[in-house]
């Protein structure tokens, strides 16, 4: 089993240190949450979760580069669930003993196999918002999610574009894309369904 730990520097506070198992063995548990997004105190996992529909968090991260393309992601052929399709830069489920931004992190190691700067500050992630997800993906598969939605700025990843092996990855390619582009995929239906992230990113990237 591996573990990684990120050092994430706050403003005027000492280094926090946030740690992570990536075993992709181990079974994952989320929180419940009450459909106003309120955690009702049960655990279920990722299974069960799924197949009862019960509401639970999950996190997306918009990363941009310093020309303010947005780094996105095409989810791998053999997904159980919209293969092929682009999506943001990191998406995951939040586990039960996880905040959503630690979430991020690891999903990003995880998928991209690139990690977040160790000096980066928490400041530097800016929380655009929140939405619902529900959605029925097949009889013993619904998805109603509580989405936290961050952006990083001028982040140019160039660990994830270079050298990355996609064997055996739940992603099979990733790419910068400018504003027009990612108004093509989703004109063309190439993108995740779950896109009401379009909007919080139409009005974070106005702002840069």
């Amino acid at each position: 089993m591996t573990t990684n730990k990120y050092y994430i520097r706050m403003d005027g506070m000492s280094e926090s240190n946030f740690s992570f198992d990536i075993d992709a063995k181990k079974t994952e548990y989320l929180k419940v949450l009450d459909e106003n997004g309120v955690p009702t105190g049960e655990l279920m996992d990722r299974k069960e979760i799924h197949r009862t529909g019960k509401f639970h968090a999950a996190t997306l991260i918009l990363v941009f580069d310093s020309s303010g393309r947005l780094l996105m992601q095409q989810r791998a052929s053999n997904k159980d669930k919209f293969p092929d399709l682009w999506d943001v830069s990191v998406a995951c489920h939040v586990l039960h003993n996880e905040l959503p931004l630690n979430a991020g992190f690891r999903e990003a190691m995880e998928e991209l196999n690139f990690s977040i700067d160790k000096k980066i500050r928490l400041s530097d992630f800016i929380h655009v918002g929140t939405f619902v997800d529900k959605r029925v993906i097949g009889e013993d598969f619904i998805e109603n999610q509580f989405y936290n939605v961050y952006a990083l700025r001028d982040y140019d990843a160039a660990s994830c574009l270079n050298d990355i092996d996609f064997t055996d990855k739940e992603v099979q390619d990733c790419g910068y894309k400018t504003y027009g582009e990612v108004i093509e995929l989703l004109k063309s239906g190439k993108v995740h369904p779950r896109n009401q992230w379009f909007p919080l990113y139409k009005d974070f990237l106005a702002l840069i």
